[in-house]
């Protein structure tokens, strides 16, 4: 892992893999900054899914991830345990 960090250099001057430069170009920062303009009115839909997924198995024997108090979670994932 080390390597792959460090553009496949295992010590000064000694490469064991081809390392690569993986940043953001262009194109990618044009497609983000687009979608950044969204982002809050996407994580206030997920946190209204997660309210209703709360809702419908708060019967049932399960633990579901909670929005802690002073919080906002933004429910990339929604584990059931």
């Amino acid at each position: 892992m080390l390597a792959m960090r460090n553009h496949g250099e295992v010590e000064k001057n000694k490469h064991e893999i081809i390392g690569n430069t993986n940043r953001l170009d262009n194109l990618q920062a044009g497609v983000l900054r687009v979608k950044l303009k969204y982002l809050n009115e996407w994580n206030g839909k997920r946190r209204e899914n997660a309210s209703i997924y709360r809702k419908y198995l708060s019967g049932l024997k399960l633990v579901v991830s909670e929005e802690l108090e002073g919080r906002k979670h933004v429910y990339h994932l929604f584990v059931i345990r």
